[in-house]
């Protein structure tokens, strides 16, 4: 079997580089040393599309590729035919440190151009959320964050 790329090891970085190749004039062929894809880590997820306010330092290549990867999801989904909700998150401040943390939270989402998160009141949570049941203070929604 004659191919122009070899990709070693089919988890979910190794089939999207396999997916993305496959759109070219070439032969490509992703090998694994499982019997089936995403035999490893890539099956083990909490399946949420991240928008890059928390787990990415700004200004670093992790950083920028969250970012700039988020939006790709939609059409992604689409042409896999996978079901996807865009359901944003919140991120509850329950206690007076939690609290004091959110503006930093909300900072670090500005420096990763995160722009459309914003602060949520006790009552705004519960309009959205209204079985939501722990005890909070303020709480800072991420409308891109997706499942």
């Amino acid at each position: 079997m004659k191919a122009d790329v070899l990709v070693i090891g089919a988890g979910a970085v190794g089939t999207a580089i396999t997916r993305e190749l496959t759109k070219y004039r070439l032969n490509v062929i992703c090998v694994d040393k499982r019997e089936d894809v995403g035999g490893d880590c890539s099956k083990i997820n909490s399946a949420i599309i991240h928008t890059g306010y928390d787990d990415a330092k700004p200004g670093t290549l992790k950083s920028e590729l969250v970012v700039s990867a988020n939006p790709q999801y939609d059409k992604l989904t689409k042409d896999l035919d996978i079901p996807f909700k865009r359901i944003g998150a919140i991120l509850p401040a329950i206690t007076d440190e939690q609290f004091a943390q959110l503006p930093e939270i909300k900072e670090k989402a500005l420096k990763n151009r995160v722009y459309d998160d914003e602060y949520l009141s006790k009552e705004k949570i519960l309009e959205i959320e209204p079985k939501h049941k722990t005890p909070m203070l303020k709480a800072v929604c991420l409308f891109r964050e997706r499942v």
